[in-house]
């Protein structure tokens, strides 16, 4: 945008986004607002359109363009122009009023703090803004509104916005401010909370939302909050049984804030934890209230602070030793109470206190203490089971999407956690009981109950499990659906026990089988075979013939391309353990009935239907399952797999060919082709030849990059036979074409995080494979260019590949070891070729990869960073040290509005630590320590 659009045309193009009813001038007019926002005219256009003030539309774009601005474009603005800015906006909020629309305040709010964060001349902004705020004597009600909306977005934008790269001492110098004005801060939340506003509720509301943040920043000592009035109104309003809800939950909020600031802080004064906690407990009259009201909103906000207030008197709840003290479980009661609630969701929210519990009595493994608490967790339990109840007439299965489908799998994650304090078999007699007599809903749950345990119990047990086991296999066909799903499931979670008890083996396959010819039941069905298959897969090898006949037979039950491929892994694991002279026959006749169909879908005109039969991947799916699963041990002078897949290549390749453009179709089929070069190893060289050749020229045409990473599959497996170094060498030559002009393209990067990802995996492996051959090749030198030029890719695993192919580089510099160990010239060549390449590119890469992890790469890929830098310093220390410091000539010392990013020392420090590393994890450390200086 090279010129100041007038503000008539702003208003038509805000007037076509948002009332226009043509789809393409909306998408047409919010490119160019867009476009506005992101020109230097954005300043002034914001402020003209918060001048006028003509309609909601054009008053929010305005402040959420200046928003937007200081957010991201803060740099543009001269320093001089930040006082004038401040005005301004400090104007249009004193110009808001009640019927102002709360968006745009918050906007203007939003707007002011983050100048407040990033304007390093405003030494004084909090008291400065209570001042301004509050010209009048006293509080002055006009202004309140936007005040207490400022005074809550700063801590908030400090704490949570990613978009602001302050650095680590430009944060650490605002927090001191806030810790200056804190008290002043509290004073004026004090003095407003008791002024009479006509929407008191309104107010309220703002004012323990503004003291909630606060709390939250660590700017001033806990127990400054804690002795606030402010607390004191909202235990008040928490013990009353009047108010709105909105109130409600913000003084819940607030408490909460202060107690997870207890967990926080280790030195939190006795007598305020004795004062908070005595506060929490008058609270159970009202959560009681609650209950018989059935409010469950507020139920919830009271759960919320009992959690928050057992976390954070966890370790008084414990103790400091086994000795008894009952007064230790009047907290873990008054959560049991609520785990007693109706509603589940009220439930849910205690959960995470529970793991915790648990952490801390597994970790200090005493008897006593365990005995403590078994009554409160045999009632947790007891809850739970309850909970976990299907609603009587609830027909079908549950719905695994469905919310309390993933309340019951949090269940299942809970009970395992806490098991161990009263005992698994103790949880599945207890379950047992509720099996006799009791409705379909009430005997599921118990069942559900017994799965969450079951892989616990000891494989000898023989008390419980025989009769429960009994009753599964003799369940009626008019069975509820849930309680023959669950029992499928529970059978699933005891394998050990089956295979420990050979003469039910028998009747649970059959009774697995017999559940196959049900759609609804195959998937948990198939799970179960496989479950036995994986543990019982020696008893199994007898039973083979009947297991292959369920393979020939597949596809006369109702299974779904998911619950066939647990078959499948079931019965290739079984197959794996035949004598090796049967393997191959019998491997053939397992994957015949998978490979017959993809003949007949080379023929005619391709016409694939996703997931279906008519989908070629549908059986590449199925296939890379057998293969994944083979694991077989042979002589070492042939493969029983081989004939298979000399077999079954001339099938693949007519597929590829004919579906070559089908990205989708030639991900599955490289899987599959993975899975068997995986379990072949160096047996299929007869085939090996004819792939490479077949997938180089599909790539060449079609850029998969499935396909790269199958090269990569190829170099791993015929690691260190020399007489493949070249021709692995033209295969990535071959691929090195095709992908970098695919990369070179305008956003080709950012568009194909795949292609760098598997690209640079194949060139890792070959790395490692074949160091000299690849180092001293022509292709060397461009593909360490691309490697930089890919460095800075916000992808975590296209930057992973990429930074461990440098890593690899770097590392075959290292010197020789110190254990009498003796290079050969091919080692010495290597070392000499990557010294020359640190000599020459060193300081560079550095340079490149540091202001990548600073500027550009998300927080997670920093480990891989620190992984290059480590290996530069575990090759030569010193070197090390002058290619950093020559590195940090180039990186800021202060941002352009004069915020100082990382002064000497730090540096220095930055230095010292990365240098001096013993492992990549120091370097981690300290990098992250480093990178905060700029974000």
């Amino acid at each position: 945008m090279e010129h100041m659009p007038d503000l008539q045309t702003v208003y038509d193009a805000l007037k076509c986004l948002y009332h226009s009813s043509d789809c393409e001038a909306k998408e047409k007019a919010s490119k160019w607002l867009q476009a506005l926002q992101q020109s230097i005219f954005g300043w002034r256009i914001g402020d003209l359109l918060l001048q006028q003030n003509c309609d909601l539309e054009s008053g929010y774009f305005g402040a959420q363009t200046l928003r937007t601005k200081i957010q991201s474009s803060f740099p543009e603005l001269p320093i001089e122009s930040h006082v004038s800015l401040r005005d301004s906006l400090i104007h249009h909020l004193k110009e808001t009023n009640e019927k102002t629309n709360s968006v745009i305040v918050t906007q203007l709010c939003l707007a002011l703090a983050d100048l407040t964060l990033q304007m390093i001349s405003w030494t004084n902004p909090i008291d400065d803004m209570l001042r301004i705020f509050n010209e009048d004597q006293g509080v002055n009600q006009r202004y309140l509104w936007p005040l207490l909306e400022l005074l809550t977005v700063i801590p908030e934008e400090i704490q949570f916005s990613r978009h602001l790269k302050l650095g680590a001492n430009r944060r650490s110098e605002v927090k001191l401010l806030m810790s200056k004005s804190s008290t002043n801060v509290l004073r004026f939340l004090e003095t407003t909370l008791q002024t009479p506003l006509e929407d008191f509720v309104t107010h309220h509301m703002r004012v323990l939302k503004c003291y909630k943040t606060w709390v939250g920043t660590q700017t001033a000592p806990v127990d400054i909050w804690g002795r606030s009035s402010v607390l004191v109104f909202a235990f008040d309003f928490l013990k009353s049984p009047q108010g709105g809800n909105r109130v409600h939950e913000a003084a819940s909020d607030a408490v909460c804030a202060l107690l997870e600031e207890q967990i926080e802080c280790c030195n939190v004064p006795k007598h305020l934890s004795d004062f908070i906690v005595g506060k929490c407990k008058e609270l159970r009259d009202a959560y009681s209230n609650a209950v018989v009201e059935e409010d469950s909103d507020r139920a919830m906000n009271y759960c919320r602070i009992f959690t928050f207030l057992c976390e954070s008197q966890l370790y008084d709840i414990v103790g400091d030793n086994d000795v008894y003290q009952p007064e230790r479980l009047d907290l873990i009661d008054i959560l049991i109470a609520c785990c007693e609630h109706p509603e589940y969701e009220v439930v849910e929210i205690t959960f995470g206190f529970w793991y915790k519990l648990s952490e801390e009595i597994y970790q200090r493994n005493q008897d006593r203490l365990t005995e403590v608490f078994r009554r409160p967790i045999e009632r947790l339990l007891q809850c739970l089971q309850k909970h976990a109840q299907i609603e009587p007439d609830h027909e079908g299965i549950l719905d695994e999407t469905d919310e309390f489908a993933d309340f019951r799998r949090r269940i299942v994650d809970l009970v395992k956690d806490v098991a161990f304090i009263v005992g698994s078999t103790s949880v599945f007699r207890h379950c047992c009981l509720s099996l006799t007599g009791s409705s379909w809903e009430v005997t599921e749950a118990a069942l559900f109950m017994m799965g969450a345990v079951a892989r616990n119990l000891l494989p000898d047990e023989s008390e419980v499990i025989p009769g429960v086991l009994q009753a599964i296999l003799s369940l009626p066909h008019e069975a509820h659906i849930c309680v023959r799903h669950t029992s499928l499931w529970l059978i699933s979670e005891m394998p050990d026990w089956i295979n420990h008890h050979p003469e039910y083996l028998d009747s649970v396959l059959n009774f697995l089988l017999g559940h196959l010819t049900d759609s609804r039941l195959t998937g948990i069905a198939s799970s179960a075979i496989e479950s036995i298959c994986n543990v019982a897969r020696d008893r199994l090898t007898k039973h083979f013939d009947g297991l292959l006949q369920i393979i020939k037979n597949m596809d006369a039950f109702p299974l779904s391309l998911h619950a066939s491929i647990n078959i499948l892994k079931g019965v290739t694991t079984v197959l794996s353990r035949l004598p090796e002279d049967q393997i191959e026959a019998v491997l053939f006749e397992v994957c015949r009935p998978q490979v017959e169909p993809l003949k007949s879908l080379v023929n005619p005109t391709p016409n694939p239907e996703k997931g279906k039969p008519s989908d070629p991947a549908f059986w590449f799916d199925r296939l890379a399952a057998v293969f994944r699963h083979l694991n077989i041990n042979t002589n070492g002078n042939s493969h029983p797999c081989q004939a298979v897949m000399i077999q079954i290549w001339p099938i693949f390749s007519e597929v590829l060919h004919k579906y070559e453009s089908n990205q989708r179709i030639c991900e599955r089929l490289s899987r599959c082709l993975r899975f068997g070069l995986r379990s072949l190893g160096r047996f299929s060289s007869p085939v090996i030849g004819s792939i490479v050749k077949e997938i180089t020229e599909v790539y060449a045409r079609h850029q998969h990059s499935c396909f790269l990473y199958l090269g990569s599959i190829l170099v791993d497996e015929y690691a260190g036979d020399k007489s493949c170094a070249q021709g692995f060498l033209t295969m990535l030559e071959s691929f090195l074409g095709p992908a970098c002009a695919l990369l070179q393209k305008e956003n080709g990067l950012r568009d194909n995080p795949d292609t760098v990802d598997d690209l640079f995996r194949l060139c890792t492996r070959l790395l490692q494979r074949y160091p000299t051959e690849l180092l001293s090749s022509p292709l060397f030198s461009y593909l360490l260019q691309c490697s930089l030029m890919a460095s800075s890719l916000d992808h975590r695993d296209a930057c992973s590949s990429v930074m461990k192919f440098i890593s690899e580089v770097v590392q075959c510099a290292r010197p020789k070891p110190s254990n009498g160990v003796t290079y050969n010239d091919e080692d010495s060549q290597r070392q000499e070729l990557v010294r020359n390449v640190i000599s020459s590119q060193g300081a560079l890469i550095l340079t490149t990869l540091l202001n990548a992890s600073i500027f550009q790469l998300s927080s997670y890929n920093t480990v891989d960073v620190a992984d290059v830098i480590y290996s530069f310093a575990s090759v030569d220390r010193e070197n090390t040290k002058m290619l950093l410091t020559q590195t940090f000539a180039t990186l800021p010392r202060t941002t352009p509005s004069g915020c100082v990013t990382a002064t000497d020392e730090q540096m220095k420090a930055f230095l010292d630590k990365t240098v001096g590393a013993t492992s990549s994890k120091d370097v981690t450390r300290a990098l992250r320590d480093f990178i905060r200086l700029y974000r």
